[in-house]
């Protein structure tokens, strides 16, 4: 049996190509959901902590440093895109709870779709969208109000959501069901009026970020309807930096030297490895593996081919 006649290759659990080649191996105790949301409770302890007084009131120190705005974006501060994501309003516990029991209620569900790395990605990508959404609008307004939150991050995977199950009923404060592909309409329409109030030089309707709400809509909407796969992208991006990096560290010369111990390998041993390296593909990439795990798949193969000629 050849390297590429493993089970790894030819997975098969039922579901279409599209959503089924992405995801992960269940049977980990903790989903990305539950960890964005413990990341996003932790954040918001630490903003209360980390308080700076000055003349004009507190102002949280992770705010500073890690919240989004067109200023500081023009600023080349681009991990803000997703860091403002994590922070939420000191002053409003309405703002975080309602944020993460939207995104436990909704996310679990897109995550068991998509599995857990591209859901991470679509996650982190939306935040980025939904802010430089924001920015855009707040720059042609002219305003320099900086943003935090995950409701645009939210908005995209409830839009997700809603494209894969419409007719699905959502009860609001648990009593009013309305099926999701209507609440997500309201939800539309709620943020669009505001959001071009603001491009026409109106108020926006105060705090409430509904550029980065509309972005968020927006991506959800896109990333569907386009089929996009994010963890192809990422997978291709790190194949381009680590060639990259080789390509800039020069070629390097070796002389090839049979390994004397090749032949003593325990053809079991072998088999094990082989399983383990070839499951490290199938969750992390190609990508993933090192030099030396590349160089004994090679001699593995090599093996295989010659056990076929005997």
């Amino acid at each position: 049996m050849g390297i590429y006649d493993r089970d790894y290759t030819r997975k098969d659990t039922g579901l279409p190509w599209e959503e089924d080649r992405y995801a992960a191996p269940s049977g980990s105790p903790w989903t990305v959901t539950a960890q964005l949301i413990v990341v996003s409770v932790v954040a918001f302890l630490l903003q209360s902590l980390f308080v700076r007084r000055t003349l004009q009131g507190s102002v949280s120190l992770l705010e500073l440093w890690f919240a989004l705005s067109p200023q500081s974006l023009a600023a080349g501060q681009v991990w803000r895109l997703v860091t403002y994501a994590f922070l939420h309003d000191r002053y409003s516990l309405f703002h975080i709870i309602f944020n993460m029991l939207c995104l436990w209620w909704f996310g679990k569900s897109v995550e068991s779709i998509y599995g857990r790395r591209e859901f991470l990605l679509f996650y982190l990508a939306s935040a980025a969208f939904a802010g430089l959404s924001y920015c855009l609008v707040q720059a042609f307004a002219g305003s320099a109000v900086p943003v935090v939150g995950a409701s645009g991050a939210v908005m995209a995977t409830l839009m997700l959501y809603a494209l894969h199950y419409p007719r699905r009923m959502i009860y609001v404060w648990g009593v009013f069901g309305v099926e999701a592909r209507w609440f997500v309409a309201f939800l539309v329409a709620l943020n669009v009026f505001p959001m071009l109030n603001t491009l026409q030089g109106g108020q926006g309707g105060g705090t409430t970020a509904y550029a980065a709400h509309v972005g968020g809509l927006l991506f959800g909407y896109l990333y569907r309807k386009g089929g996009w796969r994010l963890s192809a992208a990422w997978e291709s991006c790190v194949t381009w930096a680590r060639r990259s990096w080789r390509r800039l560290r020069g070629p390097r010369l070796s002389v090839y030297v049979p390994r004397s111990d090749e032949s003593e390998e325990d053809p079991a041993e072998v088999d094990r490895r082989v399983d383990e390296l070839l499951e490290k593909i199938y969750q992390q990439g190609e990508a993933s593996l090192t030099d030396e795990e590349r160089d004994f798949l090679a001699r593995a193969s090599r093996r295989y081919r010659e056990r076929r000629t005997h």
